[in-house]
């Protein structure tokens, strides 16, 4: 199951969702694999990388480029190169995450989902390819410094893989919280995150495969009621925090100079 995850979302390290997830045995063996087919799928990656455009316009209009110009002169700082091959990583990986654990939400709500999208093989760029290969190991969460702030802030006790994968960089973290930790609160910032977020879930419909996973059809494959809803709560609590994070890499790789549209030309 691991491995059938890394090679089809060409990342490195498993989601920590997952993780949760999996605790969830039968859930793990009758509902997810049956994503697999539509994530392997051109369509599936092209609508990832479209929600990365769509993060973009709204980021732009309020990083202030600067500062980060400034940091990174100031601190003089030498893993940039590093850096942004992690960026990369999450610039490919959150969009698809979204797109996941939306369909399997929605899954809930409609007797079947999905199956009204073209299944034309998916074609991995050079890009994906690279990022699958990269040795990233993802900070320890108990150890993240800025724990308790995300706690607050988001009322969450998640701390995104995101943070924890740019955390060995100490002096950039601290830097890029300093900028980034009210972002949310920016009106167009906030607006566009609540758009990736329904703009995910109206997608599963064009999953190129349907897919089951209602209350009825949990409950036949032994998933009980208890269950069901500890998978819904871990669901719902990720895909609220995938929404805002596909906004705070956007601004980080702004910020670094990378800002080029993969779908969405001008």
């Amino acid at each position: 199951m691991k491995s059938n995850i890394l090679t089809l979302l060409s990342t490195p390290f498993l989601p920590k969702v997952f993780e949760d997830l999996f605790q969830h045995d039968n859930y793990s063996e009758k509902i997810i694999p049956q994503l697999f087919p539509s994530i392997n799928t051109q369509g599936f990656i092209n609508n990832a990388m479209y929600i990365n455009d769509m993060s973009l316009e709204p980021v732009e209009d309020i990083i202030n480029l600067n500062q980060h110009k400034v940091f990174l002169e100031d601190a003089k700082f030498t893993n940039l190169d590093e850096l942004i091959n992690i960026l990369n990583i999450f610039q490919y990986q959150q969009p698809q995450m979204l797109l996941i654990l939306s369909a399997l939400q929605e899954a809930f709500n409609h007797i079947s989902i999905g199956g009204k999208g073209e299944k034309n093989d998916r074609k991995y760029s050079e890009n994906e390819i690279s990022n699958k290969s990269y040795n990233l190991l993802l900070f320890d969460q108990d150890k993240f410094l800025y724990k308790n702030q995300f706690k607050e802030i988001f009322e969450t006790n998640l701390i995104p893989d995101l943070y924890l994968g740019i955390a060995k960089f100490n002096d950039y973290l601290i830097f890029i919280w300093e900028q980034l930790q009210h972002l949310y609160t920016f009106p167009e910032i906030r607006k566009r995150s609540r758009g990736l977020y329904y703009y995910a879930l109206s997608s599963s419909k064009h999953f190129a495969y349907p897919i089951k996973g209602d209350d009825v059809y949990c409950l036949k494959n032994n998933i009980d009621k208890n269950e069901i809803a500890d998978i819904q709560q871990i669901l719902q609590s990720h895909l609220y925090m995938y929404s805002i994070m596909i906004m705070h890499c956007t601004a980080m790789r702004i910020g670094l100079g990378c800002n080029q549209r993969l779908v969405v030309k001008e």
